[in-house]
């Protein structure tokens, strides 16, 4: 059987391939795949290079190893939105209305990838979520019914509603074609979609508005980088990911109070700076059906919420399936052993999918329960202790 390579281990070799790029190359595997979007074998031309190199040749002679950074690349060369800084993501958690210029402004080539990024996701969500709903297997035998609406899916691309209605309003519609009728649309929360449809549409002037400031203190452009970096990354359940179904007596009792209506949260390892880190992808109750979560949030956590209680004590699981169904061919009243349909799509994470998810919670645990984890993959509570 292959070995699991954690994505730990391919962290530390592709920061050690970029190290050598940028020391022997004056370049990047970032700037390599900017200036290749067009090639096809770009993640062969990075690894190709990287066997100049003694060290790394000795590495991915490793097949376990070289397959599992190919796959890494492969991905990775995809992303519209390559990296993204701690300053963005100091800068995204903040209101609007506290940004100052500097904070707000962005250049117009960032401007471009940044709608070029909000064009792909919304079509990843057109594919699915749009009237759709998912079912998600977690390995401690729950199921979660989720499902993204229109409104959720606005905030979720870091845009706030609140702070684009009420007096901001006139100011928001004037960068749009009156015909386009902002106004009435963006009172209405099943429009929004089609406010974000229009900003594409709408992009260049959208782009003059924040390079001149017209929109500053309506829209958070950093903010609207971090979401749609997250999103683009976790928005096809193409992976397994951590699974919390948060306990909020639990977390009273622990003495740790939140505004969040958080009832479940997915915990999606990606690479970083050459580190491990997550995205936290929030749901909370959908309010036309009690059984079934909709998008609350999906955020990459700075270093310090790490560290709050909000995750302590939690029992971590990890998906094990995502299935998809069309809404109209679905019966929320139903269990999902009773579904008469069949999915339009699913995914059944593999063995070293699941395992590769495991290791990476396992070794970043941030207070979760991971006793179920441990005995997942047969490591007893008495020998985690021991080590």
């Amino acid at each position: 059987m292959a070995r699991i390579v954690t994505n730990e281990e391919i962290a530390d070799v592709i920061g050690y391939i970029d190290n050598y790029f940028k020391s022997n190359f004056n370049t990047s595997i970032e700037e390599i795949v900017k200036n290749n979007r067009n090639s096809s074998n770009i993640s062969r031309i990075i690894l190709l290079r990287a066997f100049s190199n003694n060290y790394l040749a000795k590495l991915l002679n490793d097949d376990d190893l070289y397959y599992a950074i190919l796959n890494y690349l492969e991905e990775y060369s995809k992303k519209i939105l390559l990296s993204i800084s701690n300053e963005t993501l100091e800068i995204s958690s903040r209101s609007s209305k506290y940004l100052s210029e500097q904070e707000f402004n962005m250049a117009r080539e960032e401007l471009d990838r940044l709608f070029e990024a909000l064009e792909h996701n919304i079509r990843l969500y057109e594919i699915n979520y749009k009237d759709k709903v998912w079912v998600v297997n977690s390995s401690i035998g729950r199921k979660a019914r989720i499902v993204i609406t229109p409104d959720r899916f606005f905030h979720l691309m870091g845009f706030v509603e609140r702070e684009i209605r009420g007096e901001h309003l006139s100011t928001f519609e004037s960068v749009f074609n009156r015909s386009d009728d902002i106004r009435y649309h963006m009172c209405d929360d099943k429009d929004l979609l089609y406010i974000l449809l229009k900003m594409i549409e709408r992009q260049d002037r959208i782009k003059d508005a924040i390079e001149d400031g017209t929109l500053r203190g309506i829209i958070n452009p950093r903010k609207v980088e971090m979401k749609n970096f997250a999103f683009e990354r976790v928005g096809d359940f193409r992976h397994s990911s951590g699974m919390v179904f948060f306990d909020r007596d639990l977390a009273l009792r622990l003495g740790y109070k939140t505004n969040l209506r958080t009832e479940l949260l997915l915990l999606s390892a990606f690479i970083r700076m050459y580190h491990l880190e997550f995205i936290f992808t929030g749901f909370r109750q959908y309010d036309s059906d009690p059984n079934c979560k909709n998008g609350e949030t999906v955020v990459i956590p700075r270093r310090p919420y790490l560290d709050s209680m909000f995750l302590d004590q939690q029992l971590v699981s990890i998906s094990e399936r995502a299935s998809r169904y069309p809404i109209r061919n679905f019966d929320f009243s139903v269990s999902e052993e009773e579904i008469g349909s069949e999915p339009d799509d699913e995914i059944i994470y593999s063995d070293a999918d699941k395992l590769r998810a495991i290791a990476s919670l396992l070794r970043n645990s941030h207070g979760l329960d991971t006793s179920h984890l441990m005995s997942y993959v047969g490591i007893s509570t008495e020998r985690s202790k021991k080590r």
